[in-house]
């Protein structure tokens, strides 16, 4: 006889655990179609870029990328001089959402590290198990109580996972 959940009576107490993983499916950064800071450019490493409509250029600041040696992605704050061949576009940070140069700059490289993470398939996410023995037989009841995808970074999908595993013990 095949034993079910109602004849095993009671269950012991239930353990959790998580496994982080590669989010091969990511969505990009420019998914998020964000009109206050935005990476515009043309590269054959990157996505297509969804263009943002009629911006005025006067509302933003604006820093020039570069895919050096097709490595990752690289912001140049102010002018530069030399070879402009590996340009690939512009980041543009809306002024009166970051007003300060310094913050509109840390703003703009913050842009290109997610975006050098989503190139280098640095996207992660997790889930939470519960395992539940069967009193009984001894069977490991087994589900999924969470998931969450598109976490860019390793460390920090790590550190999420944990803190959402201690939420249920």
């Amino acid at each position: 006889m095949a034993l079910n959940k109602e004849s095993c009576g009671d269950k012991p107490a239930a353990t959790y655990r998580y496994e982080v993983v590669r989010d091969y499916e990511a969505e990009s950064p420019d998914c998020w179609e964000n009109t206050d800071l935005f990476l515009d450019a043309k590269h054959w490493k990157l996505p297509d870029i969804t263009p943002r409509g009629s911006i005025k250029e006067e509302d933003y600041n604006t820093y020039a990328v570069f895919f050096p040696n097709a490595a990752d992605l690289t912001l140049i704050a102010g002018f530069i001089e030399g070879d402009f061949s590996s340009r690939c576009g512009y980041v543009y940070v809306r002024k009166d959402v970051w007003d300060c140069p310094s913050e509109s700059l840390k703003a703009a490289q913050f842009l290109i590290e997610e975006w050098n993470m989503y190139l280098s398939e640095d996207v992660w996410g997790f889930k939470i198990y519960k395992d539940t023995p069967c009193a009984c037989c001894g069977n490991i009841d087994t589900e999924i109580v969470e998931s969450l995808w598109g976490i860019y970074g390793e460390d920090y999908a790590e550190q999420e996972a944990k803190l959402s595993c201690t939420t249920y013990t």
